[in-house]
């Protein structure tokens, strides 16, 4: 199990535990503190929690368990499941919130390489939350949801330099990198869903530890920010519905073509293998068999059949 801890006091500075050992200590020197849990078993997890005062083999058993998904409330913790940032998709996909009196937790099915660098920019490099358990709570969502914004804007630009590459017909874009693409949007959409959901049950949780009356107008305006954030995802979605569309006609188109060469060329050739198959016939009585130069004749005869052809097809268009 890997642990990683943000302090936050009133008046102070955060400050990092790379290695924090939780205790009786955490529960009276006054901070609030959002810890990272990655890749524990369900023992750790529930002495964990039992350390922060907590249900912890509760606890442990939900996250662990087969019904993982719902979302749980108790006196001394609330607890939902989250989607992880899009930035973050190669590695998981959901995370376990847990609010307890004195910490919020986010506890990872498995160790996120780029977590470090987001404590790093997202909080020790930024004026810190209010130290409230509601004030770290929102930090936590308005963090994340920066990084979903930052996911977008590479998302959408992404989608439009892929617009590009189709319209001339380049080669890099392809279908598969496409629907990458539209699992990203995907991913990215059941994140944003998750935490709107999750600021508008916060209005009516019931137990204590998830009091946020004192930032219920930030809660209030992030749902707002999540249903715009999920309109614009929701159009980069069509964009990308309608690339799809627009890749499988000029596949279509280009199939079509390729067809048409075919059929013309065969077209020909059936021609000249009617005569060919005409004069390959055994039969004594061909009185053509015997005149001087007349093979050269034939053969003329089919290559002025065939460029005839083939320049009436050209004429008419059939080879564009």
């Amino acid at each position: 199990m890997k642990l990683t801890s943000v302090i936050v006091r009133h008046g102070e500075p955060l400050a990092l535990e790379p290695n924090p050992e939780p205790g009786n200590r955490w529960q009276t020197d006054g901070a609030i503190r959002w810890l990272n849990v990655e890749n524990a078993t369900r023992d750790e997890l529930e002495v964990l929690f039992d350390r922060l005062g907590t249900e912890g083999n509760v606890l442990a058993d939900h996250i662990t368990g087969d019904n993982w998904m719902d979302w749980f409330e108790r006196e001394r913790f609330y607890l939902a499941v989250m989607a992880t940032p899009a930035a973050w998709l190669a590695h998981e996909t959901w995370f376990h919130l847990v609010v307890t009196p004195r910490a919020v937790v986010c506890v990872h099915t498995a160790e996120i390489p780029e977590l470090q660098s987001f404590i790093q920019h997202r909080w020790l490099e930024r004026p810190g939350p209010e130290a409230t358990i509601g004030g770290v709570l929102f930090h936590v969502f308005q963090t994340h949801a920066e990084e979903d914004g930052l996911e977008f804007n590479r998302l959408r630009l992404q989608v439009d330099k892929y617009a590009r590459e189709m319209s001339k017909d380049d080669e890099t874009a392809s279908v598969e990198l496409l629907e990458e693409l539209m699992t990203r949007c995907h991913h990215l959409s059941n994140a944003h869903l998750e935490w709107k959901l999750l600021l508008r049950s916060l209005e009516f949780a019931r137990s204590s530890v998830v009091d946020i009356s004192d930032i219920l107008d930030s809660v209030q305006r992030g749902a707002e920010a999540m249903r715009t954030a999920l309109n614009m995802i929701d159009h980069l979605q069509g964009r990308l519905r309608e690339l799809m569309q627009q890749h499988q006609l000029d596949q279509q188109a280009q199939t079509d073509s390729r067809v048409r060469i075919l059929t013309i060329i065969s077209a020909v050739f059936l021609t000249l293998t009617l005569i060919a198959g005409i004069y390959g016939m055994n039969f004594d009585n061909m009185p053509e068999l015997h005149v001087d130069y007349f093979y050269f004749i034939v053969l003329a005869g089919m290559a002025v059949l065939a460029i005839g052809m083939f320049t009436y097809f050209a004429w008419k268009g059939w080879f564009k």
